[in-house]
């Protein structure tokens, strides 16, 4: 069954993120040199994709696990399943190439990997791409200043 978005967040991890290992830590304990405005970032793009009526496929939460196990930009479904409302994508990023990113850098690094994940693993049609890319593109440009659209359901 298909659930409206309603989460993305960043994990990290140094160690192979499968069951029998620990969970994914917080972003800073890995990437101590990334702003914590990251964690904006996921927010605002799930907000932006609901207001799209984004649908995932049987979860609403995306984790996206920073990791120094893969290389550098590949990225692996997790087939670590915690909960069926959450699902984990791995992305291969080293704490070398993060270092060397400014702040703003660091924002549309993290922005482009969200992009790359929901691309590869959550969109379903040419629809879906478009309404990624187009939220991409918003973010991108207007950072904390993107509009966002609160719907209240009654």
């Amino acid at each position: 069954m298909e659930k409206l978005i309603k989460d993305i967040r960043y994990y990290a991890s140094n160690w192979q993120n499968v069951t029998g290992q620990s969970l994914p830590v917080d972003v800073e304990s890995i990437y101590s040199m990334l702003s914590n405005s990251y964690i904006y970032i996921g927010q605002r793009f799930a907000l932006k994709l609901r207001e799209f009526n984004f649908y995932l496929d049987g979860y609403d939460h995306l984790y996206i696990n920073l990791t120094t196990v893969l290389p550098e930009h590949e990225s692996i479904l997790s087939s670590r399943n915690v909960e069926n409302w959450l699902k984990f994508v791995d992305y291969g990023f080293s704490q070398e190439n993060m270092k060397k990113l400014k702040e703003n850098e660091q924002k549309k690094t993290i922005c482009l990997i969200t992009k790359k994940v929901l691309l590869e693993y959550c969109c379903k049609n040419s629809n879906d791409i478009s309404t990624v890319n187009k939220v991409y593109e918003e973010l991108v440009s207007n950072g904390e200043n993107t509009n966002i659209l609160f719907k209240i359901l009654l």
